[in-house]
């Protein structure tokens, strides 16, 4: 197919397409995005249909991701209606340098097939790919009839914690501005979403002078730090918190609420953005 534009620079072309079979018969990705209000916070677009009967047809998500070696992604997602299958298709991995993107260098992080295997895990989990509904929509036709049952969530928990305090006690348009101010403000490539790593780069008075969070910056620098400094490991976090036994997820929630700003419904809110529907933050 001719090389398609993708977001974060008009100049950057998809260079890889994956198809991947729908999770199950009834899936629709629109629903699944709008599912949750953090599908409009940057540096996600999404561009609805403008059929409102036919919610996918011509639906376009898009975003930079970030890869292992700290390169952003630029990717895009659709549904394709005749196909029946999901389509995502990604650029190069782009670094910034001199003020201006480039092509990351070819390392072992940033190898074409270890990119797109990041790039689809990560679109799984905004999408809850793998959930079984089953149960859920024997409970519920209604809700199997309106295609609902995942629950949108960010590429990676360190986002959804860093989302959910700026969603804490701040009207839904302040949210909105914090986040894209943490993608445009700090020279992240593609205005992606900012790693721990970029965080730590700047004070907690820093980072309130450039991306205004208020009494939320040395908070989220702070969590920043640990996972740099390897004090809470994320992905061990989430593994408990999804699959440990009762005990495990018992500590895994108390790691969660140790972390600054994450008070009753920030937990609550992270769990259940983590699959953990008895999670209810309201």
């Amino acid at each position: 197919m001719a090389a398609t534009s993708l977001p974060g620079s008009s100049c950057i072309a998809a260079t890889t397409t994956i198809r991947l079979s729908l999770p199950d018969p009834n899936f629709s990705l629109s629903r699944s995005l709008i599912s949750y209000g953090h599908v409009a916070l940057a540096p996600n677009q999404w561009d609805p249909s403008e059929e409102p009967n036919h919610p996918d047809e011509n639906s376009v998500f898009s975003r930079p991701l970030r890869v292992n070696s700290g390169a952003a992604v630029p990717v895009r997602l659709w549904q394709d209606i005749k196909d029946k299958s999901l389509v995502i298709e990604h650029g190069d991995a782009i670094v910034r340098k001199n003020n201006g993107p480039r092509s990351a260098p070819k390392d072992d992080d940033d190898d074409n097939n270890n990119i797109t295997s990041q790039v689809v895990a990560q679109i799984k989990r905004m999408i809850r790919y793998d959930a079984d509904l089953s149960e859920f929509h024997q409970m519920s036709p209604e809700a199997c009839k309106m295609q609902w049952g995942r629950t949108y969530c960010s590429p990676s928990l360190w986002e959804d914690v860093v989302k959910t305090i700026t969603n804490c006690n701040m009207q839904w348009s302040g949210t909105c501005e914090m986040n894209v101010r943490l993608c445009t403000n700090l020279e992240t490539p593609l205005n992606s979403f900012p790693t721990p790593k970029e965080i730590v780069q700047f004070t907690a008075d820093e980072l309130q002078s450039m991306c205004r969070l208020g009494y939320r910056s040395p908070w989220i620098r702070s969590i920043a730090q640990s996972i740099v400094d390897g004090s809470i490991d994320f992905d061990t976090l989430e593994q408990d918190l999804l699959h440990g036994n009762a005990t495990d997820q018992a500590a895994a929630e108390q790691r969660l609420k140790s972390l600054p700003g994450v008070g009753p419904f920030a937990k609550a809110n992270i769990l259940q953005l983590c699959g953990r529907t008895n999670a209810m933050p309201f």
